[in-house]
C-alpha cells in the first residue's frame, strides 16, 4: 500500500519532470551530434 500511495502522489510530478528531462535531453543530444557532424566534415574538407 505503501509503494501505492508514494506512486500515486508522484506520479504526475515525475511525469511531468521525466517528460521535460528527456525532450531536454533530445535536443542536446540533437545538438551536439550537429556540431560534431560539421566537425567531422568541416575535418575532412580542410584535409582535401
Amino acid at each position: 500500500m505503501e509503494v501505492e500511495r508514494k506512486e500515486e502522489n508522484g506520479a504526475t510530478r515525475f511525469d511531468t519532470y521525466s517528460e521535460g528531462a528527456y525532450i531536454l535531453v533530445f535536443i542536446v543530444v540533437l545538438f551536439v551530434l550537429h556540431t560534431l557532424l560539421e566537425v567531422l566534415l568541416f575535418g575532412l574538407f580542410d584535409k582535401f
